[in-house]
């Protein structure tokens, strides 16, 4: 749970918890945010960011 808003990076825990939380949620009523937890999965199959594909989830 959040309890202020913060301006530091987030963290890759958090990030983890976030995007786990967008696809439990896509996966149990098909509604949710695609994009970010489709650049996650990409971020982390492929760490160079000039080796990752460009994706457009519209």
């Amino acid at each position: 749970m959040l309890i202020g808003i913060s301006t530091a990076a987030p963290t890759l825990v958090h990030r983890h918890r976030v995007v786990s939380l967008m696809a439990v949620r896509f996966f149990l009523f098909g509604r949710g945010e695609v994009a970010p937890v489709t650049g996650e999965v990409i971020r982390e199959a492929e760490p160079d960011r000039a080796h990752r594909p460009r994706v457009h989830v519209g």
